[in-house]
């Protein structure tokens, strides 16, 4: 009878746990301001040159973080942020592997991103990330010349991951976020294709690929 008890006991504790976490969550709106990390994993083209069987590879990787304020509405969360970033664009073929250019970026970040808070306890709240990211570059500085509007300056991502609130108190809260893209080749990158595909050279747009980690303190009106 005893053993009976404590599995009813435990059971009983299944299904609160788990009922809390699945019920539907409370109409909240919220505001705050944190710091980030960004990154491009990919980027760049890959030149196959068919009459010499060789391929010559362009990368544009880069990484760097800023400041953005987000505003929260059950379900929706939508931040502005600005962010400055360096990296190198590099070219690899058989021959030879050099550094291009020395890029640094400063540019403007919009996300739109759907969520479902998971409520574990009156502290802690998980949610699944998914949605739209828009960056585009207000400026654009390399070593050797400054690009006003290079083929890749204006970015749309689809991104996707996860995060956690912890509460501080009953207004106060601290929002940590993970996130991992992938970036639409934009309009300036399949001009660049058209223009260097012909029956010599066949060009590939690698694709962008990156991570985000957020960190952001918001109040919950």
């Amino acid at each position: 009878m005893r053993y009976k008890k404590k599995n009813m006991l435990m059971l009983l504790m299944t299904v609160f746990i788990v009922g809390n976490a699945f019920a539907v969550p409370d109409f909240e709106v919220s505001a705050g301001v944190g710091a980030y990390f960004t990154s491009n994993f990919g980027g760049g083209y890959n030149y196959n040159y068919t009459s010499l069987d060789e391929r010559s590879i362009t990368k544009m990787p880069y990484a760097g973080g800023g400041v953005f304020a987000f505003f929260y509405l059950t379900f929706t969360e939508l931040s502005l942020g600005i962010f400055t970033g360096y990296g190198d664009i590099t070219e690899e073929n058989p021959d030879w592997n050099f550094v291009r250019d020395n890029v640094y970026y400063t540019g403007l970040d919009i996300s739109l991103l759907g969520n479902y808070p998971f409520v574990i306890s009156n502290q802690f709240t998980v949610f699944p990330l998914i949605g739209i990211n828009y960056q585009t570059m207000l400026l654009v500085l390399g070593s050797y010349e400054m690009y006003v509007r290079p083929f890749d300056s204006r970015w749309l991502w689809l991104k996707f991951g996860g995060g956690f609130d912890y509460s501080l108190s009953s207004k106060i809260f601290m929002r940590t976020a993970i996130l991992y893209g992938f970036r639409i080749p934009n309009r300036e990158e399949k001009k660049h294709v058209d223009w260097y595909n012909n029956e010599w050279t066949n060009t590939e747009i690698r694709p962008g690929h990156g991570l985000d980690i957020k960190l952001a303190l918001g109040y919950r009106f």
